[in-house]
């Protein structure tokens, strides 16, 4: 169970640095070059296009993982929110707490 836990850490971790990476300007510019690549050299546009297929087949997966965790500690941080809030009207509204008696 200890390993399926440190696996599970590992695969947040690249996919949080996988949506750092290609979340930039920087990563961008790069593919804008990349894609005007073919316009300068002709002759090495399949080899590009393979290298473009590659990077596609491994990011866009990399990018829905990485949505998928955003969204995922997202929800964390809304139900810890609610739940202090709940918290917080208990303890600052008397009415409250008698409301809840009756029921």
């Amino acid at each position: 169970m200890k390993f399926k836990t440190h696996i599970n850490h590992f695969n947040d971790f690249v996919a949080e640095q996988g949506v750092k990476l290609f979340g930039t300007m920087w990563t961008a510019y790069a593919f804008i070059i990349f894609a005007s690549l073919p316009i300068i050299f002709p002759a090495l546009q399949s080899n590009l296009l393979y290298g473009s297929n590659a990077i596609q087949l491994v990011g866009l997966p990399m990018l829905a993982v990485g949505q998928a965790l955003a969204n995922k500690l997202s929800e964390r941080r809304a139900q810890k929110t609610y739940d202090m809030v709940r918290e917080l009207i208990k303890e600052l509204d008397p009415e409250y707490n008698e409301k809840k008696k009756k029921r």
